[in-house]
């Protein structure tokens, strides 16, 4: 189980500290997809890869939702958690008429 020091650690990373104070600290239950915007949720599910910190992990569209600048602070702090990353990606482009 991650310390609290550990949780707000990550949610800085992942630049979901405001979550706090939104939501009255860390003792609290919402039903998050009806409270968190779609880039929020994903950098959520992120911070939860960084506490688990598995050894193997597929995503699908993790970024979809996330501006550049988050994107990229993403990868970055992926690469600090001295885990090797592997990702796949297909870029599909409607063809401008």
């Amino acid at each position: 189980m991650p310390s609290t020091e550990d949780l707000v650690h990550v949610l800085n990373i992942v630049s979901l500290s405001d979550i706090l104070s939104r939501f009255q600290g860390l003792d609290c239950m919402h039903e998050w997809s009806s409270v968190l915007s779609l880039g929020e949720q994903q950098r959520l599910a992120f911070a939860r890869l960084l506490l688990a910190k598995p050894n193997f992990v597929l995503m699908d569209e993790s970024t979809s939702a996330l501006d550049e600048a988050n994107e990229v602070c993403k990868w970055y702090s992926a690469t600090l958690s001295h885990r090797f990353w592997l990702c796949l990606g297909l870029a599909f482009f409607e063809a401008a008429l």
